[in-house]
């Protein structure tokens, strides 16, 4: 409660200053990161993908195995960027398409500036599920 409490009087801080603005994108509204990946890694996609949500600081909220879905909301307490409390959607069809989507707000000087970071992310959180090293560090706001 106090860290949601301490995050709250951080976001209106920085919006009195005028030096940032709160910029919000909902889930379908831009391109997600997509990749195809062999059916018969699905599963075991899925799992790494948990284990990557946890590690880059997302609780996953609601998730299916069967149907390789995840739904998580990134923890405020956890990381402290622009983009903390935002909330990932990934994907794995039964053809082996994956896809990562991000919705939420965060603090940005210019909504392309904030549609850039949300991109960034996808495809970061993209790379390491599907194992490639090495991504790209994530811009700050």
């Amino acid at each position: 409660m106090q860290t949601r409490f301490a995050a709250t009087v951080v976001l209106l801080a920085t919006m009195l200053s005028g030096c940032s603005q709160l910029y919000q994108v909902r889930p379908g509204q831009s391109r997600p990161a997509v990749a195809v990946v062999a059916p018969g890694q699905r599963v075991a996609l899925w799992q790494r993908a948990v284990t990557t949500l946890l590690d880059e600081g997302y609780i996953p909220e609601l998730f299916n195995e069967s149907a390789c879905f995840i739904r998580a909301h990134r923890r405020v307490d956890f990381v402290d960027d622009a983009l903390a409390g935002t909330v990932v959607l990934i994907a794995i069809s039964p053809e082996g398409n994956l896809r990562v989507e991000v919705g939420g707000a965060g603090l940005f000087s210019s909504e392309r500036e904030f549609l850039r970071a949300v991109s960034a992310l996808q495809g970061r959180l993209l790379s390491l599920i599907v194992g490639q090293h090495d991504p790209a560090p994530l811009a700050a706001g």
